[in-house]
């Protein structure tokens, strides 16, 4: 097809002029009946990617997509844009599940959305045999990987069903965290064809990170919500009794929040995703069991009160702030606590399951690795999903603190010559106490006090030391191997370090610091104090309410501040506005435009 015909249906159904990075390269690869995978960053665009072959191409577009509590909200935002798609999940009641299925097989649909366990029904295989499915897409397809952070064995069921079709649709797989791992298992479990592959990078340039270590964390918690009274954020937590806990500080001063995770009925936790989703609630305080796919663009911060299972984990979770583009924030508390809870959360499953899970504590020793660096936090990030250009980005927590460093070549050698002489047989404790000269019996019995710097740093606490080694390790001259019991091994940096190659430095130790949440660098608030924005935020909100639809389904953010950039005065104007299509030029445009003519000069 044309570019200049995919630019037309881009600006008559999405309202926007011109395509992100790539788009137009997958929505054409898709027309071609090439299977795809495109792994675009959060915000990047993924959803268009597919929804724009839908309609261009005939037959119907299957959409599978891991939670069911979303689907409406997905579904409303294509109806706003005149696309005719529909969702059957078990929300629904009986005739409307039925009319949905005769309105299918009528071919009144262009994409129809499904959570992957419906495709485990056979009578559902059967109906959808008799719909003429030209396009399969399957949503966070990262879903399908045990090496990704949130497995879902219906996943594996996909490439099966759509075997039972009359002809295999093309497939479509799309994510926004993959690793080189995760990729091939997405490309096996789905039996792509010789699919086309499509990564523009994970780098979120908007998005601001930062690792507090040290801090009061619900005084934290309070500082920084109430400095960004009226942004939304999410508040992300390891633990239901955190969530709790977190939930009710804020409540009691006087935050509109709303709490979710799994010990509350679905109900509860349904109304919870619609206050925050519409703007009722401005913070939501959850486990991982919120947030996959959730498509509020204007989340302005999110905050893990706890550590993340994994790299893959956290960034997915941070990745839902600032999908609008607009400046965002990503910031995780960091104790040693955390990491012994998310420890204690994996043995608690080794032991229902009775297998060493090493894939979960090799990401766990990564998560902790990131919170210790004093490298870049965004290169950190990159670096793990397979980047090599990782210069220091100049724009997160460790790249904003200067920090004087010494050289520490001395104690390293103590540390690196010591898991030598014990041949790497042993983990962090037993290094810990062979330098402090502080053994067990059952250390005398493996005559470590004959090691070379046994005692050698006996004046030290076994916190400091301890701290000093989870740093080596983040800085690569060490690694833990093993599962169960890991044991301290040496990089070949730290083998270079006793061969007298190569030095170490060390940031020169400052007391913790309690970072108040004005020190943080505050995003994206002048242009939201703009009186005209106030008044077509108003606007917009009533406008969702009176149609059941969350605010951004009639304009973003984004649309909105562009709106009070260019100020149009006639409809022919605001068609100009990116996210500004006929439907909504028709629509909504009207009452928005009034707005802004009859907003006071002196405003402007």
């Amino acid at each position: 097809m044309s570019t200049t015909t995919l630019h037309q249906y881009l600006q008559h159904y999405f309202g926007f002029t011109s395509f992100r990075p790539a788009q137009a390269d997958i929505v054409q690869s898709l027309l071609a009946r090439r299977d795809t995978l495109a792994i675009l960053p959060t915000g990047g665009g993924k959803s268009l990617c597919y929804q724009l072959p839908a309609l261009v191409q005939s037959g119907l577009t299957l959409v599978i997509s891991p939670l069911i509590a979303l689907m409406k909200d997905q579904v409303d935002a294509l109806v706003a844009n005149e696309i005719p798609a529909t969702y059957l999940n078990s929300s629904l009641d009986d005739e409307t599940y039925r009319e949905r299925m005769r309105a299918l097989l009528r071919g009144a649909y262009r994409l129809l959305y499904i959570a992957p366990e419906r495709l485990t029904s056979s009578s559902f295989l059967n109906f959808l045999s008799k719909l003429n499915v030209t396009m399969c897409v399957v949503d966070e397809a990262h879903c399908i990987s045990e090496w990704g952070h949130d497995f879902r064995p219906s996943y594996r069921t996909i490439a099966a069903a759509l075997q039972t079709l009359p002809e295999r649709p093309v497939i479509g797989a799309f994510t926004a965290t993959a690793t080189p791992q995760v990729q091939q298992d997405i490309m096996t479990f789905l039996q792509l064809e010789k699919p086309a592959i499509f990564v523009t990078g994970f780098d979120r340039p908007n998005l601001y990170f930062g690792v507090v270590r040290g801090a009061k964390k619900k005084d934290y918690v309070r500082m920084y919500v109430a400095a960004h009274r009226g942004e939304a954020g999410i508040i992300y937590c390891a633990t239901r009794k955190a969530v709790d806990e977190v939930y009710h500080d804020l409540t009691r001063a006087n935050v509109p929040c709303v709490r979710y995770h799994a010990g509350l009925s679905e109900t509860v936790r349904t109304r919870a995703q619609n206050a925050f989703v519409r703007d009722k609630a401005s913070v939501i305080v959850a486990t991982n069991a919120f947030g996959m796919g959730i498509d509020k663009p204007d989340v302005r911060y999110v905050l893990h009160y706890q550590l993340p299972k994994s790299i893959e984990a956290y960034y997915q979770e941070a990745g839902r702030a600032g999908r609008d583009g607009a400046p965002a924030e990503c910031i995780l508390l960091y104790s040693g606590q955390d990491v012994r809870t998310q420890r204690f959360l994996i043995e608690q499953t080794e032991q229902e399951t009775g297998v060493i899970d090493t894939a979960a504590r090799d990401r766990l020793e990564e998560m902790e690795a990131y919170c210790q660096t004093n490298r870049c936090l965004r290169a950190q990030i990159l670096q793990h999903f397979g980047a090599t250009d990782t210069a220091p980005c100049g724009h997160c927590s460790q790249c904003e603190t200067p920090t004087a460093t010494c050289d520490v070549t001395g104690d390293a050698r103590t540390v690196f010559k010591t898991v030598e002489e014990i041949k790497e047989r042993y983990g962090i404790a037993t290094v810990v106490r062979i330098l402090r000269g502080a053994l067990q019996a059952k250390d005398r019995a493996r005559e470590f006090e004959y090691c070379r710097y046994y005692g050698a740093r006996s004046g030290e606490s076994e916190r400091d030391l301890r701290r000093e080694i989870e740093q080596y390790i983040a800085d690569g001259y060490l690694y833990k191997r093993g599962a169960k019991y890991p044991l301290l091994a040496l990089t070949v940096s730290g083998e270079e370090v006793l061969r007298g190659t190569q030095t170490v430095t060390m940031p020169i130790p400052q007391s913790p610091r309690r970072r108040g949440a004005t020190a943080l660098p505050k995003t994206h608030a002048a242009p939201r104090k703009d009186p005209l924005f106030t008044r077509l935020a108003a606007a917009r909100k009533t406008l969702a309410e009176k149609r059941n639809v969350p605010p951004y389904v009639i304009f973003s953010d984004a649309t909105l501040l562009e709106m009070c950039e260019k100020r149009p005065q006639t409809l022919n104007d605001m068609a100009q506005v990116s996210g500004v299509g006929p439907f909504k030029l028709i629509n909504y445009a009207p009452v928005f435009l009034d707005l802004i003519q009859n907003h006071p000069e002196e405003s402007l």
